[in-house]
């Protein structure tokens, strides 16, 4: 107690400096965007402040793994594709190589000849 001051102006005084510090929480609050800035701001929800962090940096380790994950498909899906294309270069080749298929010299063969091949390889 401040001596000289009666105890209403010293209410007074222990108000407005209650007053002052409930103004500059709230304005520190308004200026970072967060509604705690320590963990005495709110002591009975400090824990599920964590949990919630937790959670959120779960989640981003999960979007990018999932990220990772969608990567390797995309690179497997491609190869299957080259693949493909591979495979039916070869059966075009296969067909034209095919004994059945071939000409003797000057003569072309006839459809009837190479139409098992085509039909077979060309679905």
């Amino acid at each position: 107690m401040i001596t000289g001051i009666d105890p209403s102006a010293e209410q007074f005084l222990t108000d407005l400096t209650r007053t002052q510090a409930k103004a500059d929480r709230a304005s520190r609050q308004l200026s970072s965007g967060l509604k705690f800035n320590d963990a005495s701001d709110a002591p009975d929800q400090v824990s599920d402040i964590l949990k919630l962090r937790a959670d959120i940096r779960r989640n981003l380790q999960i979007g990018s793994n999932l990220q990772n994950i969608k990567t390797e498909v995309d690179t497997a899906e491609q190869a299957v594709q080259t693949a493909e294309q591979i495979l039916e270069r070869v059966r075009l080749l296969a067909a034209q190589g095919s004994p059945a298929c071939r000409r003797p010299r000057g003569a072309w063969p006839s459809r009837r000849k190479c139409a098992p091949f085509r039909s077979n390889w060309f679905r």
